[in-house]
């Protein structure tokens, strides 16, 4: 479990989306998707044993989060915030996205980097793959028939990444959360016995 809340959301969390820039901070002028997040998750009203997250997260004065403030952010607070802050702020950055592209393709001789976008429209649906299969793996009692829906969800979270990332930057990122989440898979393998007291694996492999 620790590999999957330090490691994996972190990874999504802070090296995908915050530093990625999918999600910004305000300017004095112009609000962003990070106060947006920040406006929901005060409207959360949650028993006290529930991990509340700090009211800056995402920014350095945040601070850092403990494994119960990631799970929280996984399992409960992202997976109903970040689909309506796509939402919210996907249009807008789709088209910010194809002005810088289109000037960028107009310029000629040496150009600078081309433009990336920053907020993927497929990343709700990455997310909430992640989202479920980390509901069901990190649950205290676990069934041998809900592990195929596990595998299938790391699978579906996986792949699309590793097809569309073309930046080799990009493709360490996601080549680091796949390491994660193998490490992850082999610490569950390695604590996950059946009651017949033989243990299981979970390989994404195949």
């Amino acid at each position: 479990m620790h590999n999957i809340l330090l490691g994996v959301t972190k990874t999504q969390w802070f090296e995908i989306w915050i530093k990625g820039n999918a999600l910004q901070e305000s300017t004095e002028k112009t609000p962003r998707e990070l106060d947006a997040i920040h406006t929901y998750l005060k409207a959360f009203e949650m028993p006290s044993w529930v991990a509340r997250l700090p009211n800056k997260v995402g920014y350095p004065a945040g601070g850092s989060l403990t494994s119960d403030k990631w799970k929280a952010m996984l399992l409960l607070y992202c997976p109903l915030i970040i689909p309506i802050i796509w939402k919210e702020w996907g249009p807008a950055a789709e088209r910010e996205y194809q002005v810088k592209l289109d000037k960028w393709q107009k310029k000629k001789g040496n150009k600078p980097a081309e433009p990336k976008q920053q907020m993927q429209l497929e990343d709700t649906d990455n997310f909430l793959n992640l989202a479920t299969a980390m509901k069901i793996l990190l649950v205290q009692s676990i069934s041998i028939n809900d592990i195929p829906l596990a595998k299938l969800q790391l699978q579906n979270y996986l792949i699309p990444r590793m097809i569309l990332k073309t930046d080799m930057n990009e493709r360490g990122t996601v080549a680091a959360l796949g390491q994660e989440i193998a490490e992850a898979a082999q610490e569950f393998s390695t604590n996950f016995a059946l009651g017949t007291g033989c243990r299981t694996t979970l390989s994404l492999n195949n």
